[in-house]
């Protein structure tokens, strides 16, 4: 592997996958991001939504036994955080995969909040300004060390 890709073996076949990006330092931000980012931690922390059921998600982790999981659709990434914080115990890998699409669909309630994180922002800033927010968030040294 070198500095551009990371070789992955699989059944026998390589695949290349971007190189992970390490994350920029907390106090990097600002402007839209810090915006975004403090919209998307008033709706990760609001206990009205759907915190009720991540107790549930984990106990079943539990009950199959397992290890590695895949969260697909991090929203505000509060299901995320209970997982980093909670099921540490049981969880070898944890992978979240969410295309942060800002303005995609009119109808859908993920779309809608994204924009109202950052009223006039473009979709392509916001969505950027998303994943950045979260990934500082949760990321290594992130808040899920801080808060329930």
């Amino acid at each position: 592997a070198n500095n551009e890709d990371i070789l992955i073996k699989k059944s026998g076949t390589d695949s290349a996958t971007p190189a992970c990006k390490p994350h920029t330092k907390q106090n990097e931000c600002t402007g839209s991001c810090q915006t975004i980012g403090d919209y998307v931690k008033s709706r990760r922390t609001d206990r009205g939504m759907w915190h009720w059921y991540y107790p549930n998600i984990l106990a079943y982790y539990r009950c199959i036994n397992a290890t590695i999981v895949v969260e697909v659709g991090a929203a505000f990434g509060g299901q995320t955080q209970y997982m980093l914080k909670h099921g540490a115990d049981q969880l070898r890998e944890y992978h979240v995969v969410d295309p942060f699409m800002a303005g995609y669909d009119r109808k859908d309630v993920m779309s809608r909040w994204m924009q109202k994180a950052a009223p006039g922002s473009s979709p392509a800033d916001i969505s950027i300004d998303w994943y950045k927010s979260i990934s500082l968030a949760l990321g290594t040294n992130g808040e899920y060390f801080e808060e329930g």
